[in-house]
């Protein structure tokens, strides 16, 4: 009796530990670590993504990456290079959600106005417009989206131009 009550401890136990581990960053920070990854709050960008891709935890991870401002951009930088569109456009969103203090982005960003997936061209136009004059040298890539076949992605790309450069945006014709 005795031997199946152990049994069944250990079993429980197992259980257990498997379950901490799995919903614990410290997996994720010898990964990240080893992987040479970016840490904004103890822990490495592959546990951000990992949380903007799970729909229990997303929102929680928008609002402590946004509530961690310019210290959180590095990470984002990373997860925004993620393949999982709902994760790449979470850190889009989340950039520009910080603004202006997301300036060291808009490298980054530039290329994802050439995404396939249209709601991340939108994304990232909006992202962009919100960081403002700071994203200034994404203005030649923001004019081409004025050319978009798609709509939504004129409409964002002229948003952004306005945002960025009245100015320059006015010489485009933007409205």
């Amino acid at each position: 009796m005795k031997r199946s009550y152990l049994g069944w401890l250990g079993i429980v136990l197992a259980i257990g530990l498997a379950v901490a581990t799995a919903v614990t960053p410290a997996p994720y920070i010898v990964w990240g670590y080893l992987r040479g990854e970016a840490f904004f709050d103890g822990c490495p960008s592959c546990y951000w993504s990992h949380k903007l891709g799970e729909n229990e935890t997303r929102v929680a991870a928008y609002w402590e990456l946004q509530n961690g401002g310019e210290a959180a951009v590095p990470v984002l930088m990373e997860v925004f290079q993620s393949d999982d569109l709902l994760v790449k456009r979470g850190a889009a969103s989340v950039l520009g959600q910080i603004g202006p203090a997301a300036k060291d982005a808009v490298p980054t960003l530039i290329p994802g106005l050439k995404s396939d997936d249209e709601m991340t061209r939108i994304g990232v136009a909006a992202t962009l417009g919100n960081i403002g004059p700071e994203a200034r040298s994404a203005i030649p890539a923001l004019t081409e989206t004025l050319k978009d076949e798609r709509p939504g992605v004129r409409k964002a790309g002229a948003y952004a131009l306005n945002l960025i450069d009245p100015e320059a945006a006015k010489r485009l014709g933007v409205k």
